[in-house]
């Protein structure tokens, strides 16, 4: 009754409105009752008729079965406006399928696995329907780019941007001839001038074509940089499309019933794009929806949030994320093991329960159907924030939340822990990544990022198989009194985050007993589409060359069993024979021989720019500002990265289904010959090529893409017969090409990410922020040196690296701490025990365009190639370089004291700096480029520097003991730039390292008298007030108190 109500008065008012005296005054609206009014199928093909006036909003029903919608009649035309339907209640059930655009929530086109084309997608439409464009939604017009007789065929579709992970990319396509659409007239994209200054559209986000345009749906078609098109509607009011069922015959009339016209949505229309402006006519019966409901509930019911106090206990961790979506204080009331969906105590003692099986009415340790149907979405249908499982513990949905530990400890339970590779323990945020990010698809709705959180000890983030703490985009954030460890990837982690404060927290261990490698955590986020396979393609033959055939189902089964064995062998200890086929084949490709960290990077903290922290240094630079640190200790962080290598075929970069790369090395029985190599493969990767053979969605797809040589090579063999595929894929060396200089995929991880080794504390871009009273300590990279089947390269090319930061293979590389991008105070730095067994390791490295205040450092024992002799070295070419140990490095482009800006170079004490330990001065004089003399440096000032040294200068204010190498920084002069002047420098080091016994003495003395003389400078500095404290031997960085 009050809906009806409310109608009768908007039928007043909106008359009023549009120059009527009253709602009967109007013909078209003298039999509406209170209860019921009249609605027609679609607009009158007459203008101006009886029934609707022209450019007029009125209500249409194109079905007798179907939804009210709200719709604009226009020259005759229904303009079909999704505006009116933001949160996409009614106007789908005239669509054959729809999602969002991959982009943003802008636009909706069919589903990645609907091939309708946009005759076939409008489903009121049918082979007689005309169609019109119409540019920002004003009026539906014939379209002027097309001939005459097609005027009133066109509709609008975007290109594979929107939709596709790749696209056309490399010039003008109409000039190209890419394809017959790529001439077409669009009218929203964004414009470019080719060379011959002839303009094109590099993007389409309405593209004028026929309603007929086939949506091409090739199977490798989103990874595979085609030009691809899909009918498309937006909304943003940039454009519609309109349609004709009949040029003659008016609409059919119905009688619909008040409650079920709906409110006419507005939230993305403003200024003159605001239909209620550009319309001439609204119907009395149009109601507008002014507020969002959501919102407005909120605003009339606040959650008083400092008296909202929840307890937690392990009941509250049984079946899913706990999802924090109102203010308030959450308490721990008990030590946490996070083990969500484990199987029951009885089914884990069943003879024969199965961890990874498929065939039941469940998967171990992932949300349930009904789960995902509900609460956790995403994991059958491949899309949405828990597509790879349960990623986080608690996620903090909501602003104003407080996680309190209570003294407690929160951390995965060792078998969710082997099962769940891709974790966090705390996300500060709706889903894992941004939505465009990452491994999945996570979908465009119900994104969150949180402000104004609280995470506070005393307490312990424990066990986890990624993060502790994890966040994107977050504000005022406050993380203190905790300890995190266990962490296999970092220990905290802030991307594009402001105001953070994370003090009183130490941070590490990290775990150095991972049970499984990179190949397991895509193996375990493969089992819902591998139970998906079997159901599907289990009964399909396959055969791989010079193997038997089989079956899919077989396929599956064999990977299960594969991956059981890795579970039972880490949780109970469960031995296998040693001869055993099937045990040796699972523990090459799932098993983690050393216990370190095989990804590219290992982090105790994090803080970067806004994305993930999975691209090169320097990269992701924006959104993070005003940062505070204090107290913090950071240690044991270890890393020992297996490379893999991106390979590119003529077509496409190869990929897996998770971005992961094709580890063609692995699964081929020897790379030394390759005209002579033979594929082997390995249960995942059989696998995948059954994917590519048999399934062709989308969605299920995600970024696989495997080329026709690579089809060729598994299916067919690698022989004279078929060209040698193999090549191909790996070329090998030839005669006038003396290494594979084209190969340019080296340097990655099994995850496509950019190796960067183990950092300690990486600081990339962070603004206007302070780092104070830092310990880091036991940093240990023994990832083996970079491969050489690339040839010589000057660094990876695999995301957006910079070639001046990441220099040869980066992969080995050990730092205390990183600065990059940054501007701010670092005071209080103690970095010691950095070790890199194969490459390079620094104290604290500063690369570019920092404006920096750096005091009062200590630093020593940095190592660099402990685990190389004098032969290797002599045989290091590029990518591998000869290891530098170095205590300070300062890039270019970095200014020190530069304008209002100050760094304060003062008060260092580094000692116990070497370099090039295992060489001799024999070899030492044989080296030539690329390899250099082996230097050790404790402060390394590049040129375009400029540094201020206060109170005394340099002599007084920093010692450095014990830096060795057959070549050592000029700390304070000009750098040495002749190659030869340093060959006769280091020469005349090597001899002075040769005068033993009494010298050392000499130097042991002097050691100490500067050590005392720095104590003294330094107490004389304090009690003068000229210069800042130094951090001595015997003042290590304050104890954390309370942890």
């Amino acid at each position: 009754m009050m809906r009806s109500v409310l109608l009768l008065a908007s039928l007043w008012i909106s008359s009023a409105l549009n120059g009527e005296q009253s709602p009967q005054n109007d013909q078209s609206h003298s039999d509406i009752s209170i209860d019921f009014a009249p609605v027609y199928a679609t607009c009158d093909p007459t203008p101006n008729s009886d029934i609707h006036r022209n450019n007029g909003l009125y209500y249409i029903k194109p079905d007798a079965n179907g939804p009210v919608i709200a719709a604009i009649c226009s020259n005759g035309y229904t303009m079909i406006d999704p505006t009116f339907d933001l949160r996409l209640e009614r106007l789908p059930s005239y669509l054959s399928s729809w999602d969002y655009s991959r982009m943003s929530l802008d636009m909706i086109m069919p589903n990645l696995d609907d091939t309708a084309t946009f005759r076939e997608w409008w489903l009121p439409s049918d082979e007689a329907t005309k169609f019109r464009i119409a540019d920002q939604c004003r009026a539906c017009e014939s379209s002027k780019a097309t001939t005459p007789e097609n005027a009133d065929d066109v509709v609008y579709y975007t290109d594979s941007y929107n939709f596709c992970y790749t696209t056309f990319r490399d010039g003008n396509p109409c000039e190209q001839h890419i394809n017959d659409e790529a001439c077409n007239k669009c009218d929203d994209g964004i414009f470019a001038d080719d060379s011959n200054a002839h303009s094109y559209w590099s993007r389409c986000n309405a593209l004028q074509v026929s309603p007929d345009t086939p949506s091409l749906h090739p199977p490798d078609g989103r990874v595979n940089n085609p030009l691809l098109y899909r009918p498309a509607m937006s909304l943003t009011r940039h454009t519609c499309t309109c349609y004709q069922t009949s040029a003659t015959e008016p609409p059919v009339r119905y009688m619909v019933p008040a409650a079920h016209l709906p409110l006419v949505t507005l939230a993305k229309q403003v200024a003159a794009n605001d239909v209620r402006f550009t319309v001439d006519y609204i119907s009395p019966l149009i109601q507008f929806d002014y507020d969002d409901n959501e919102d407005k509930q909120a605003a009339l019911h606040p959650t008083d949030c400092s008296h909202n106090i929840h307890y937690l206990s392990q009941s509250d961790f049984l079946h899913g994320t706990y999802r924090i979506r109102e203010c308030g204080e959450y308490i721990l009331t008990q030590d946490i093991a996070v083990n969500f969906n484990a199987p029951s105590a009885a089914e884990e003692s069943a003879s024969d329960f199965s961890p990874n099986r498929i065939t039941g009415d469940r998967l171990y340790w992932f949300p349930t159907a009904q789960q995902a149907e509900q609460e956790y979405g995403g994991l059958y249908n491949y899309t949405g924030a828990y597509s790879l499982g349960f990623f986080a513990a608690i996620t903090v949905e909501c602003d104003q939340v407080v996680i309190n530990l209570n003294g407690f400890t929160l951390a995965m339970d060792r078998r969710f822990y082997v099962q769940q590779r891709f974790f966090s323990l705390i996300e500060l945020a709706a889903k894992p990544f941004l939505p465009w990010q990452g491994a999945s698809t996570w979908g465009l709705t119900g994104v969150y990022y949180a402000s104004n959180v609280e995470i506070k000890g005393p307490g312990v983030i424990g066990r986890s198989s990624h993060h502790g703490i994890h966040g994107n985009l977050n504000t005022h954030v406050h993380i203190h009194d905790l300890r995190v460890r266990q962490f296999d990837v970092a220990g905290i982690a802030c991307n594009g985050c402001s105001y953070v404060t994370i003090e009183d927290v130490v941070v590490g261990p990290q775990n150095k007993d991972i049970p499984t490698l990179g190949r397991y955590t895509h193996a375990r986020a493969f089992i819902p589409r591998l139970m998906d396979l079997q159901r599907q393609y289990g009964e399909q033959e396959i055969q791989f060359y010079g193997r038997a055939k089989t079956t899919v189902s077989a396929l599956c089964a064999r990977m299960v069993q594969q991956m059981d064995m890795i579970y039972f062998n880490y949780i109970e200890g469960r031995e296998y024979d040693e001869a055993d086929g099937e045990w040796i084949a699972a523990q090459k490709v799932f098993k983690n021989p050393t216990g370190w960290m095989d990804g590219g990077s290992s982090y105790g903290v994090v803080i970067n720019g806004g994305g993930a922290a999975v691209v090169g240094i320097g990269t992701r630079i924006n959104g993070c500002n005003n940062i505070r640190v204090n107290n913090l200790e950071i240690f044991g962080v270890y890393n020992q990265a297996q490379e893999k290598i991106k390979f590119t075929v003529p077509e496409g970069t190869s990929r897996g289904i998770l971005f992961d790369v094709t580890d063609w090395i692995s699964v081929t029985d020897q790379i030394e010959d390759r005209s002579r190599s033979q594929y082997v493969g390995d249960v995942f990767t059989d696998i995948q090529f059954a994917v590519n053979r048999f399934v062709t969605s989308w969605y299920y797809r995600n970024s696989l893409y495997i080329g026709p040589e690579e089809e060729e090579y598994v299916f067919r063999g690698n022989l004279p017969e078929n060209n040698y595929p193999f090549l191909t894929i790996f070329p090998a060396a030839t005669e006038d090409r003396s290494d594979d200089a084209h190969m340019s995929g080296c340097g990655t991880d099994i995850q496509l990410h950019s190796s960067k080794g183990a950092i300690g504390l990486m600081v990339n871009g962070a603004q206007d922020s302070v780092f104070n009273n830092i310990y880091i300590h036991e940093v240990y990279n023994w990832a083996d040196l970079g491969l050489d089947v690339c040839g010589e390269y000057d660094g990876p090319h695999l995301t957006t690296e910079d070639i001046d930061i990441q220099y040869g293979y980066t992969g080995t590389r050990a730092h205390g701490m990183v600065i990059d991008w940054t501007t701010g105070q670092y005071k209080d730095i103690q970095i010691e025990d950095v070790e890199s067994w194969h490459g390079e390791a620094n104290g604290l490295t500063i690369y570019k365009e920092s404006y920096i205040d750096l005091q009062s450092l200590l630093i020593r024992n940095i190592n660099a190639g402990t685990r190389l002799d004098a032969a290797k070295v002599d045989t290091l070419t590029l990518p591998n370089l000869v290891p530098r140990a170095c205590a300070v490095d300062i890039h270019d482009r970095t200014v020190i004291n530069y304008g209002e800006s100050y760094i304060d170079l003062q008060s260092l004490l580094i000692r116990n700096i070497n370099a090039g330990t295992r060489l001799d001065a024999a070899k030492v004089d044989t080296l030539t480029l690329p390899n250099l003399v082996p230097r050790a440096c404790a402060v390394d000032i590049h040129d375009r520097t400029v540094i201020n040294y206060v109170s005394g200068g340099e002599v007084d204010n920093i010692v450095f003991n014990n830096v060795v190498g057959f070549d050592t920084c000029d700390q304070f002069g000009p750098p040495m730039t002749n190659y030869m002047a340093k060959r006769e420098y280091a020469k005349k080091q090597v001899i002075d390292l040769q005068l033993t016994n009494i010298i050392c003495l000499v130097v042991v003395c002097v050691m100490i008298v500067c050590i005392f003389y720095a104590l003294y400078r330094s107490i004389m500095c304090i009690k003068h007030a000229n210069v800042m404290n130094m951090v001595a031997m015997s003042e290590n960085t304050p104890l954390l108190k309370g942890i």
